[in-house]
């Protein structure tokens, strides 16, 4: 199947993609709220210098459909620390992961985050008591506030 026909049968709805070159190795990962149209846009009108060379060494996709744009971004971030596709610049160094954060307040926060001690200082919540987590899902009690982190 050519590129065209696969193009025909991806959905409109958000998820993550892969593009690979003649050989299977993934090239470039990314996100789309809306599969197809994002996919498409690949293949149709001009580019920049660094994505019309990426086109050329492209010779099949792959795309996974999600339940929402967080979980295609989440998926992405994923894939990049795992593959170091050629063509993503963003996160090929060592940053770490971001992490999501739910604040202990009365009314909690969701906070997005790649440096948890400085967030914590910052808003003095037990900072000496609290460990990156290992693991996602895990949470530490602080007083009568909880702070709860997922590694992502």
């Amino acid at each position: 199947m050519n590129i065209k026909e696969h193009l025909q049968l991806v959905p409109k709805l958000p998820g993550c993609y892969q593009m690979k070159n003649e050989k299977g190795e993934i090239i470039y990962v990314g996100k789309a709220k809306n599969l197809q149209n994002r996919l498409r846009s690949y293949f149709t009108g001009s580019h920049d210098a660094k994505t019309t060379r990426m086109i050329q060494d492209i010779a099949t996709f792959e795309y996974i459909v999600t339940s929402s744009e967080l979980e295609a971004f989440l998926l992405e971030l994923n894939f990049i620390k795992e593959y170091r596709p050629k063509y993503n610049i963003l996160l090929m160094d060592d940053k770490t992961y971001p992490y999501i954060c739910i604040t202990g307040e009365e009314h909690p926060r969701l906070v997005i985050t790649r440096d948890i001690n400085h967030w914590l200082a910052k808003k003095g919540n037990c900072s000496d008591r609290i460990r990156m987590p290992k693991r996602r899902g895990t949470s530490w009690k602080c007083s009568t506030k909880s702070i709860r982190f997922a590694n992502v």
